[in-house]
């Protein structure tokens, strides 16, 4: 190909390129076209859709506003009835005023009718209430004659027949309570065959009623078999411990309230009698034991009379005028032993001397009334020495209970002489003795602690047996007779209670006595 045909060829290609660069540009400005008429399309669907929810928000409102026309064109519909309505109540209102001027006026006149009852009334219950007070004075002086009577039967003779005369009844019977079985003990006009006849199968169902709710009961049967009752409980601290029983079959006698009344405070003070009186019982029932240590003591005191007492004191005197002389020192020694044991016998004849005496007090357990306070100073006052010579402390605490009990300060005293001066004897130098009394409804509790030796627990109980020494008592005090504790836990439970011990080996013990709390 020539040069020059070369040329136009380039020239023609020139040409081309040239062409599609114009369509390329030309294509560019359709495509953007397209991208410009795309977005406005997607504009003007933005626009269309907001228009639209403009038009649904618009048509609501509109809806709105309709309901809101609608609910006040109602209200005002309403109110115009209500203008009628109020109108009525108006009228209404005038003709109630009208009637409550009518009750008011009633009211009034009710008023001064209650007032004039109440007049009545508060007349009427001054006069019950010095009926009342004048029963209760009654009942109490009759109470104060029966309160001295101990023994159960003719305590409880004189408690149903006092009932019988108080409230003009023609017959009676009091059942106490064994083992939860009321059994009849004592009758006024009436027998035990009475009781088990078929008649008295009604009476029985209202004794049965009173122990079963332990509320007291005044029956008036009316009729052909009239009969009047009154059955009443006798509670001691909620313990049911009998029931009393009168009755008047007559249409001449008929049993006021104040009969019920008087009856009730009657039972319930007289229960207190008959608790005590029990507890004597029981108590008396426990004097075997003391015999057996009364005829104990006649056994010691037949052998250790006056023949055996100076012939001791003889020896004793010889022993101590030998001991003065010069000898060597185990002469001396068994001198010394020697006279320990002759004081030891007649520490021990002491004891047994000592139950004469008490067997003199045996039928005076309640011969006084004293306090637990004074009758501790008094036993300290004799252990002054002992006290000194140890350092030891006390430190008393005694409940009101202990201010006035009833007993034997004789034999109490025995008691304490023993616990107090165990507690100081068998201390240690600078110790504590602690003596705390308390009580409850039914006992009264002494304790005595110290901060002694202590006792192991093998010997604990066997302490209280008769001649009894453990072998650190006996070392420690050698003149003992083993007759004390044994002593105060028999006094102890001539009182309905006992004595106790908690201790701990090398530190000490707490002694514990328990009496009725009578």
């Amino acid at each position: 190909m020539t040069p020059q045909e070369t040329e136009k060829q380039i020239e023609m290609l020139k040409l081309e390129l040239k062409k599609k660069d114009e369509y390329i540009d030309h294509l560019e400005k359709l495509s953007e076209a397209y991208t410009n008429l795309s977005e406005l399309y997607n504009q003007e669907l933005l626009d269309a859709d907001r228009t639209l929810k403009a038009h649904e928000i618009i048509q609501n409102m509109m809806t709105q506003e309709r309901r809101k026309a609608e609910e006040l064109i109602k209200v005002h519909e309403n109110l115009q009835l209500l203008s009628d309505e109020e109108k009525k109540h108006a009228e209404e209102t005038i003709k109630a005023h009208e009637k409550i001027q009518e009750l008011n006026d009633m009211e009034k006149r009710e008023k001064d009718i209650l007032l004039r009852a109440q007049q009545n009334i508060s007349n009427l219950s001054e006069q019950e209430l010095i009926e009342k007070d004048s029963i209760i004075k009654e009942v109490m002086e009759i109470y104060k004659k029966i309160n001295a009577i101990l023994d159960l039967n003719e305590l409880l003779k004189s408690i149903l027949n006092t009932v019988v005369k108080t409230t003009g009844a023609q017959r009676g019977v009091l059942f106490l309570n064994e083992e939860n079985n009321m059994a009849p003990k004592i009758f006024s006009a009436i027998k035990l065959e009475d009781i088990q006849d078929k008649n008295f199968k009604n009476s029985l169902e209202i004794i049965n009623s009173v122990v079963k709710d332990r509320k007291s009961s005044l029956i008036q049967e009316h009729g052909e078999g009239k009969f009047a009752v009154i059955c009443a409980p006798l509670l001691f601290e909620e313990h049911l411990l009998g029931v009393l029983y009168v009755d008047a079959r007559s249409s001449q006698i008929v049993f006021r309230q104040n009969d019920l009344y008087s009856t009730e405070i009657f039972c319930s003070e007289a229960a207190i009698s008959i608790h005590n009186s029990m507890q004597y019982e029981a108590m008396k029932t426990k004097n075997g034991e003391l015999l057996r240590l009364v005829n104990m003591k006649n056994m010691f005191v037949s052998l250790l009379s006056d023949d055996i007492n100076k012939p001791l004191k003889s020896i004793q005197d010889n022993l101590l005028k030998v001991s003065l002389l010069d000898k060597g020192e185990p002469q001396k020694q068994y001198l010394k032993n020697t006279l320990s044991l002759v004081e030891k016998i007649q520490n021990t004849l002491t004891k047994v001397l000592q139950m004469g005496m008490l067997e003199k007090s045996v039928d005076e357990l309640f011969s006084e009334t004293f306090d637990f306070r004074t009758l501790i100073d008094r036993v300290l006052k004799n252990q002054t020495q002992g006290i000194k010579e140890k350092n030891i402390k006390f430190h008393i605490d005694l409940s009101r209970g202990f201010e006035e009990f009833h007993g034997n300060s004789l034999l109490l005293r025995v008691v304490l002489d023993e616990l107090i001066s165990n507690s100081i004897f068998y201390n240690k130098e600078n110790g504590l003795v602690a003596i705390r009394g308390r009580e409850n409804d039914q006992h009264l509790t002494l304790e005595i602690e110290d901060t002694g030796h202590g006792i192991k627990e093998e010997n604990l109980e066997k302490i209280f047996g008769q001649f009894y020494r453990t072998e650190e008592s006996s070392n420690l005090n050698s003149m003992g007779a083993g007759l004390g504790l044994f002593m105060a836990r028999n006094i102890a439970k001539y009182y309905g209670g006992d004595i106790s011990v908690k201790s701990k080996y090398g530190k000490g013990s707490v002694f514990i006595v328990t009496l009725l709390n009578h």
